[in-house]
């Protein structure tokens, strides 16, 4: 993989936010930490994206939004798009 290395435990700690934010009951909950990419393209291309986007240490847990609830999940849809159109550009 290309990028940044994670430790295991930094590793298991963005899974399992992700994990929470598939098993939420609000579908406008947080978002945003590749729940979209880990869905339509699996756990290694998350795992890929992951370690090309992030350093060692693990994701802040949620942080107060300044973005009202309501356009949380287009936001959510945009950036997955944006990653993985990325994907697509590194794999020509």
């Amino acid at each position: 993989m290309a990028g940044h290395r994670l430790d295991s435990d930094s590793l298991v700690g963005h899974y399992e936010a992700i994990r929470r934010e598939a098993l939420a009951v609000s579908p406008e909950g947080p978002r945003g930490r590749g729940l979209v990419l880990f869905l339509t393209r699996g756990m290694a291309a998350w795992i890929e994206a992951l370690c090309s986007l992030t350093g060692p240490k693990p994701a802040p847990e949620e942080s107060p939004s300044t973005l009202p609830l309501s356009i949380r999940p287009e936001i959510a849809t945009i950036l997955a798009n944006m990653v993985l159109v990325c994907l697509r550009e590194a794999r020509r």
